[in-house]
């Protein structure tokens, strides 16, 4: 059974993004080894908003999701401004931070803050990856970032999930449906293409 960032880099493969870039903490490096066996590149950027403003121009230029990520807290907070910089040109994004695992976050004193409530104003859709969900995350993040208007959307991944098993949920509940009817990643990113060729 595949893992919860073998999943992430599947898909992301899947999608048309032959690499990921940023700025990556200790909870990344699993994501990045998935995606390295999956022959996609990691490019590493000094500092986080040129990632996601990077990122974000291949969403823009190609129709694919751009992917980015960062640490965990001030990291998480850099990255903000490129997100935002997606979100205002309207570019397919999926953006990643570092996440302590809920019991660490509830009792650590270091780098704490609440990251999706920094997110909210600047994406589509924000969550927290959960491997007993993260087949139905995913889809629904390529869905939404693709789905008339492109967007960034933003998964926190803790450090407790990047491992685990991935669960094997089936399709998605009506709630969970946020575009015109996409049924995959492929799908949605030729819709998205479509889209950027058309503003070009």
């Amino acid at each position: 059974m595949s893992t919860t960032v073998e999943v992430l880099a599947a898909a992301f493969k899947d999608a048309g993004t032959p690499f990921i870039v940023g700025h990556p903490g200790g909870e990344s490096v699993e994501l990045m080894e998935a995606a390295r066996q999956r022959q996609m590149r990691f490019l590493l950027m000094k500092q986080e908003v040129a990632g996601a403003m990077l990122a974000s121009t291949w969403g823009d230029l190609t129709g694919s999701p751009g992917i980015c990520l960062s640490t965990r807290g001030p990291g998480a907070a850099n990255m903000v401004n490129g997100v935002a910089h997606a979100f205002l040109d309207r570019s397919p994004l999926i953006a990643i931070t570092d996440a302590y695992s809920r019991p660490t976050y509830e009792t650590g004193l270091r780098q704490r803050i609440n990251q999706q409530a920094i997110y909210e104003p600047v994406v589509k859709w924000s969550t927290t990856l959960d491997a007993k969900t993260v087949r139905q995350q995913v889809r629904r993040a390529m869905r939404t970032a693709t789905a008339t208007p492109p967007g960034p959307v933003h998964f926190e991944l803790p450090q407790s999930e990047t491992t685990r098993e991935a669960g094997d949920r089936g399709g998605d509940s009506p709630a969970d449906r946020t575009d015109g009817g996409c049924q995959s990643a492929v799908a949605c990113t030729e819709n998205s293409r479509r889209i950027a060729d058309a503003r070009h």
